[in-house]
């Protein structure tokens, strides 16, 4: 397996209070999460008539608190995952190339005009968050990104219900995307605050996930936008932590590898080994030779004996000896 990258999300639940967002990021810098994701808002685009239309004006950062939060986390050698929920966000961040990675939401997903702007701005990583997609759609759009020349693109599933429910994942879908477009895929849980996800992580990291995502808030379960699916920094940690295990667990994909423990264990097998002298062109067979556990730091070549076992030797042997 690649080594698996942890996202701590911090969303919306900072609802506009630079000062929450600021002591959410310093918790989350004493964590092992190797990345932070903001979800930046600078340009509402809902029409009049929208329930947010006025709502979303207090839910703004300005840009200086972004900067003071994109620093911090970079001070401590984590990466900045930026999510520009409009346009203007989108430019901003990349003409100044504020952000590690960019990450697409699914609901702008099919914009051109995001598309465009990644595309001139040459931008390094992205993550196409897929979520509600179905195939065919995902199939042309990953096409479209593809084309961007040096562009290190992934995918992001995350069932978008807030809290989900874990049996309507689908996870499997995980390595079928992975298969399908021979791109790293990461996931996004968003099962409830106060259910163990441990099990869940696991599971997509065993299908081919090599990034974790999880929302992050100060006070777990105290209500709050984005809080039903969000975690506090300790927690986090103590997935991380787990998970970690998971991946050292699973080994390198596509490599079929012993370690050094499992390498000893060999030297616990039955050799073949001769029970008396044996001439060249007698059969290696009882009572002449049997399996016998041995202590030797002889050589042996547990294919070669079996082939040997029951044929005509090709040489004399002595006594004792380990055949092969």
């Amino acid at each position: 397996m690649p080594e698996t990258r942890f996202i701590a999300e911090t969303a919306f639940s900072h609802e506009g209070d630079a000062s929450y967002m600021s002591e959410q990021v310093h918790q989350l810098m004493e964590t092992e999460a190797d990345i932070v994701k903001f979800q930046v808002l600078l340009e509402p685009e809902y029409m009049p008539d929208h329930p947010m239309a006025s709502k979303c004006y207090g839910l703004m950062l300005s840009k200086s608190d972004w900067l003071e939060l994109f620093n911090t986390v970079r001070s401590k050698g984590k990466k900045v995952l930026i999510l520009p929920v409009d346009l203007e966000a989108l430019k901003w961040v990349s003409s100044e190339q504020l952000a590690d990675i960019i990450e697409v939401h699914s609901v702008n997903l099919f914009r051109k005009d995001f598309f465009e702007v990644i595309q001139a701005q040459a931008t390094t990583e992205v993550i196409l968050s897929v979520s509600g997609y179905e195939l065919e759609s995902i199939d042309f759009i990953v096409g479209q990104y593809k084309m961007i020349e040096g562009l290190e693109l992934s995918l992001m599933l995350g069932f978008q219900s807030f809290p989900t429910d874990p049996r309507k994942l689908g996870l499997n879908r995980l390595a079928l995307l992975r298969e399908r477009y021979r791109i790293d895929v990461g996931y996004a849980d968003h099962t409830a605050w106060d259910v163990d996800s441990f099990g869940l992580c696991a599971a997509a990291i065993a299908l081919g996930a090599n990034t974790i995502e999880k929302h992050v808030v100060l006070s777990p379960g105290v209500e709050r936008i984005d809080y039903n699916s969000a975690i506090s920094a300790t927690s986090l940690n103590e997935l991380v932590f787990k998970l970690q295990v998971v991946t050292d667990a699973l080994g390198k994909a596509g490599r079929y590898t012993l370690d050094e423990t499992e390498t000893g264990y060999g030297d616990r097998r039955l050799k073949l080994v001769s029970q008396r002298e044996i001439g060249s062109g007698e059969v290696v067979s009882p009572p002449r030779a049997g399996y016998r556990w041995a202590v030797s730091n002889q050589r042996y070549d547990e294919v070669e004996a079996f082939e040997v076992f029951g044929s005509p030797s090709a040489r004399p042997v002595h006594k004792g000896e380990i055949i092969a």
